[in-house]
């Protein structure tokens, strides 16, 4: 199934590499060209991440599933798949928990509350953290699947 090998990769490349363009190089210049308006680079970054997170999340349920057909269910507790299980999970945390909170806190903040201030740093830094996280988790994935190819079965 080399094909599909090559579709898993080229799935992990698109995940992992637009996730690092975004966060590393978009969001930032984003930031940097709207300066004076923080509030609307911080809009259109979460928008962004939003997108990202589900584009993540389809994708890794397709890589699972692509797994499945690969190697049957047993290919679920292999590294690959514990990969993306882990990266699933904490894409999910960042955009069903700490995102809403996040969007909750910056619209308190904007207000004048201190404590929102200080639990917005906070969710910010978490979600920060975690997306690093899954940054590293993409790329052990990427490596992982590239030096341990598929090995063709022959047919009897």
């Amino acid at each position: 199934m080399p094909n599909l090998f090559i579709f898993q990769i080229f799935l992990v490349s698109l995940w992992n590499g637009g996730s690092l363009i975004t966060a590393y190089l978009a969001v930032p210049v984003i930031f940097s060209t709207l300066k004076p308006k923080t509030d609307l680079a911080g809009t259109i970054a979460g928008n962004i991440f939003s997108v990202m997170s589900w584009l993540g999340l389809t994708i890794t349920l397709v890589l699972l599933i692509s797994f499945i057909v690969q190697g049957g269910i047993k290919s679920l507790v292999k590294r690959p798949s514990a990969l993306v299980i882990t990266s699933s999970l904490l894409l999910s945390i960042n955009h069903f928990f700490i995102h809403p909170l996040v969007v909750i806190s910056r619209a308190q903040r904007a207000g004048g509350d201190a404590d929102a201030a200080r639990t917005f740093a906070w969710l910010h830094g978490s979600a920060s953290l975690i997306f690093l996280v899954i940054s590293i988790l993409g790329i052990w994935l990427l490596i992982n699947l590239l030096r341990n190819p598929p090995t063709p079965q022959r047919s009897t």
